[in-house]
């Protein structure tokens, strides 16, 4: 029970992380870019077609859209692979970080022996 509840915590915390991503500016060289700019790490999941603004210039840095404004669609598969190397890399931070703590530990606790 307490697995399937950190998997669970550890699963929104994932999600929080994927939806911050499409906050990053991706960087589009031309007015054909625009039509489709994926957005999302690590690997781009959200496309989104930002052609009813028209840019002075090139390039151009753009973010996330408003959803009620710019078409925009979710590409599922990539999403699911993008959200399975988010929480194993979540995962493996967590086994490390108690690895750690686990390890100080030892060593606090053996020079505390010492002393006695």
């Amino acid at each position: 029970m307490r697995r399937l509840m950190k998997i669970l915590m550890l699963s929104v915390v994932t999600l929080g992380i994927m939806i911050g991503t499409l906050f990053i500016p991706k960087k589009v060289d031309s007015y054909e870019e625009i039509e489709a700019i994926p957005l999302g790490y690590p690997f781009p999941f959200w496309i989104q077609n930002m052609e009813r603004i028209t840019p002075d210039g090139f390039p151009r840095e753009y973010r996330i859209g408003n959803p009620w404004e710019d078409p925009w669609h979710v590409v599922w598969s990539v999403f699911a692979a993008s959200f399975a190397v988010v929480l194993c890399a979540l995962l493996l931070i967590e086994k490390l970080f108690l690895l750690l703590i686990n390890r100080l530990g030892q060593i606090v606790l053996k020079r505390r022996n010492k002393k006695y």
